[in-house]
């Protein structure tokens, strides 16, 4: 049992990518919804999104808004 589910991870990556289409409206959800999920549910790490992401600007929002 993962001690991240899916769900929740999915919610946090919608999220962030919410918060970067809100400030640029460049990406579509649907695109972003679907890197998340694949993320999410593969396991892997936010670098393999950020790399998946449709759009240049939402990755550098998405790195730009990360806890320092």
């Amino acid at each position: 049992m993962s001690p991240s589910p899916p769900r929740v991870r999915r919610a946090a990556c919608l999220a962030a990518a919410i918060g970067g289409v809100r400030l640029h409206g460049v990406a579509s959800a649907t695109n972003i919804e679907s890197a998340c999920w694949t993320s999410g549910s593969t396991g892997t790490n936010s670098s393999y999104y950020v790399e998946m992401s449709p759009s240049p600007p939402v990755s550098a929002v998405l790195l730009a808004s990360l806890p320092r």
